[in-house]
């Protein structure tokens, strides 16, 4: 390579490294603004799974509801893996607290589809050099929402084949006290959702 492509290089990686920048600003304000409009509609939403495809507009509703206003005009911290742009921004939820988020958007020929939202994830890109020892931790609320997510997705599956093989009233009968009540409401009452992935457990 001869010195005019080095120092071309040199000169152009920075300026294809920050359009992607903007690039990735202009995609993010414009994602933000629909979606603080309400105005994101179903052929916008591309999922990773089918079946996420309603329990993922509801998430989308629920920030435009909870979220604040001013929590929209941070910067979020953009990562790009191929077609797929990541933006991590922390919301104020429901409760009052600020719970960093992950959202994934697919962008080809400069559009957007809201692909993913994730509240609990691990940074591997902070682990240091390889091979590593060890891995950024999460902390015990997300370990306690991780375990109730899998032991509430485990009940759900045992009321599915019961009421596939027994009826729908006969696992409900047999979940309707103690802990398996918790089942129940997942099944019959559509606000106590608190996750799309029961959803479509369900």
């Amino acid at each position: 390579m001869g010195r005019f492509a080095v120092l071309a290089l040199s000169v152009l990686l920075p300026l294809l490294a920050s359009a992607q920048t903007v690039k990735s600003e202009v995609v993010w304000d414009d994602f933000k603004a629909h979606l603080r409009a309400g105005t994101i509609t179903a052929d916008r939403i591309r999922p990773y799974y089918p079946q996420l495809h309603a329990p993922a507009m509801e998430f989308l509703a629920a920030f435009r509801r909870n979220s604040r206003s001013e929590d929209w005009n941070a910067k979020p911290e953009f990562h790009r893996v191929d077609d797929q742009l990541h933006a991590i921004i922390s919301l104020t939820g429901a409760d009052g607290k600020k719970v960093p988020y992950c959202f994934s958007l697919l962008v080809k020929n400069g559009a957007w589809c809201f692909q993913h939202v994730e509240s609990i994830f691990i940074r591997l890109d902070r682990i240091g050099p390889l091979p590593a020892v060890q891995f950024p931790d999460v902390t015990e609320a997300q370990k306690a929402w991780m375990r109730d997510e899998r032991r509430a997705t485990e009940q759900v599956r045992v009321f599915n084949l019961l009421a596939r093989d027994k009826g729908r009233d006969f696992a409900l009968r047999l979940f309707q006290d103690g802990a398996g009540e918790v089942v129940k409401k997942l099944l019959t009452h559509k606000e106590y959702l608190r996750g799309g992935w029961k959803k479509w457990a369900c």
